[in-house]
């Protein structure tokens, strides 16, 4: 085989490739014993026979349907996904939010982050201006910074999305000649600072965006799992215009593997996500599957299940940074979602903190991933969610002793 000459190859990388951000989710390079840092389902809790039971009621009675690229809704499945489950969807979240957007309003796509790139994709382009959370799920971001568009910041407070500060950001991206298209948020469960927005600032943000007619693009995935009380209606819920568009996924609710998530929003909205999608969309046949789980009512009773689980999880990781970390870190305690989000004391060296934490083989995900700048330095966002609840103490109890040793204590 000839050699290879990596700079000849590097030279043929377009633009995008060549100034595309790294890889964000890289394995730790040290041994883990416990790992906080990817927000992981818990595969303990995947259920397996359930979706297996579907699968094959799905072929014994879809037969070769269940394996082609369509069914009985046509082509236009190859760009919206398979329409029973879509209309499952549609159902289910008009149960929740008490308003059904139909089958033409919902568009499947292969996992979440691929639903935030084409509805990123479907709507900005140079010239445009577009908001993100100060800490935010860095891939939308990365996928807005590629298509051209200029991406600004707004701060978060203990409430989420500080919304009194949008109109300045709006105001100052159209000075400078930009049109804003886009406000991009997690307002429920906040990855990765665990806030959730309250109903005046959600209704607040709705106004705003019918007034700017800029789109919201809602991250939804963590809004199930509720632990102490139900969260506030979603922002899809409290819009009656058309400019609220909402991701929300399988992988959280039953498993990451299924690669199976959704787009719902005013059908207008969702035709220009079909527009620029060229993938034909989604597996039948696991579409048809998590349609007749949903149907016969399989997932709601596994949210409920697992919301018992993750709760204690939860109540355990509480626990134990009290207990282990309290002198050395601050944080609020989640009231629902996957994480903690960790403010590191000013007395701790943190990179000599971070060294031992790796020596120990505790694996964590830094707070400069989602903020980007040295500020996130400070910040530590674990997830407890994926950890056998035997490890979360003695995970917990190493980093609060890296702290301290950190901190000449």
């Amino acid at each position: 085989m000839a050699s290879r000459s990596t700079a000849a190859l590097e030279s043929l990388y377009s633009a995008r490739a060549r100034d595309a951000p790294p890889p964000i989710n890289v394995a730790p390079d040290f041994p883990v014993t416990v790992n906080f840092d990817q927000g992981l389902p818990d595969p303990r809790y995947f259920p397996v026979e359930a979706i297996k039971r579907q699968i094959i009621a799905t072929l014994d009675t879809d037969g070769v349907d269940a394996l082609r690229y369509f069914g009985a809704g046509g082509a236009s499945e190859m760009q919206f996904g398979y329409v029973g489950l879509r209309e499952q969807l549609a159902q289910w979240m008009a149960r929740r939010d008490g308003r059904n957007v139909g089958s033409s309003g919902v568009a499947l796509v292969n996992g979440s982050t691929d639903g935030l790139a084409l509805a990123v994709t479907a709507f900005l382009g140079p010239g445009d201006g577009a908001i993100v959370e100060s800490a935010t799920y860095p891939h939308t971001k990365n996928f807005m910074n590629m298509t051209g568009a200029t991406v600004r910041t707004t701060p978060l407070d203990d409430e989420g999305m500080d919304v009194d500060a949008l109109t300045g950001t709006l105001e100052a991206l159209r000075a400078d000649g930009l049109r804003p298209k886009m406000i991009y948020t997690i307002p429920t469960f906040h990855a990765p600072t665990g806030t959730v927005m309250p109903l005046h600032r959600r209704e607040q943000l709705v106004s705003i965006a019918q007034q700017w007619q800029v789109m919201v693009l809602e991250d939804n995935c963590y809004y199930e799992f509720g632990y102490d009380e139900d969260p506030p209606p979603t922002l899809l819920a409290l819009d009656d215009s058309g400019f609220v568009l909402q991701s929300d996924s399988f992988s959280k609710y039953v498993a990451p593997g299924l690669r199976m998530a959704w787009l719902a929003g005013d059908p207008v909205a969702i035709e220009a996500v079909i527009r620029v999608r060229q993938d034909f969309a989604v597996s039948q046949l696991i579409a048809r599957a998590l349609e007749r789980y949903i149907a016969q009512g399989e997932l709601d009773a596994h949210l409920v299940e697992l919301k018992n689980h993750y709760r204690r999880k939860r109540d355990i990781t509480t626990r134990a940074l009290r207990d282990y970390c309290a002198p050395w870190v601050h944080f609020r305690e989640p009231s629902g979602g996957f994480y903690f989000w960790l403010e590191i004391s000013p007395r701790v060296d943190w990179d000599a903190a971070r060294q031992l934490l790796a020596e120990k083989g505790v694996a964590f995900r830094p707070g400069d991933r989602f903020v980007g700048d040295e500020h996130g330095r400070r910040f530590v966002r674990i997830s407890c969610i994926q950890v056998p609840e035997d490890d979360i103490e003695q995970g917990i109890a190493a980093l609060g002793a890296a702290l301290a040793e950190a901190a000449g204590a």
